[in-house]
Parts: structure tokens; C-alpha cells; sequence
């Protein structure tokens, strides 16, 4: 973020790639790129519906 970056997606914790692949395609679907923290809030809500936990390791940092 000091960088420029306009926000920051990351997980607290080791997360396999097949378990942090569905809440990234959430997040990307929902527009991630483009507005993250609003991303980020559908990907959460969308992985809670769906009953997928791995939304817990993931970290927005965000300038929104």
C-alpha cells in the first residue's frame, strides 16, 4: 500500500491451492481488480453460502 498498491490480498496461514481456489475466483468474479473491497465482501458471503471455510485465511488490505 505504501507502494501504490491499491489493496492487499493475502492469507494468514498456509492455504493448499485447491482450497484458496474457489474464494479467488469469488473475489476475481466479483470484481476484484477493480474494486477489492467490495470483492471481498461478495467472495465471503458467496464462500459462506456455499459453506467453503477457506474465506478465514484470506486478509484484505485495501486504500478503498
Amino acid at each position: 500500500l505504501v507502494a501504490g498498491a491499491r489493496a492487499v490480498l493475502a492469507t494468514g496461514r498456509d492455504l493448499a491451492d485447491r482450497e484458496a481456489l474457489p474464494f479467488l475466483e469469488r473475489f476475481y468474479a466479483a470484481g476484484g481488480a477493480a474494486r477489492p473491497a467490495q470483492a471481498f465482501r461478495a467472495a465471503v458471503a458467496r464462500s459462506v453460502a456455499a459453506g467453503d471455510p477457506a474465506w478465514r485465511a484470506f486478509r484484505l488490505w485495501s486504500a478503498e
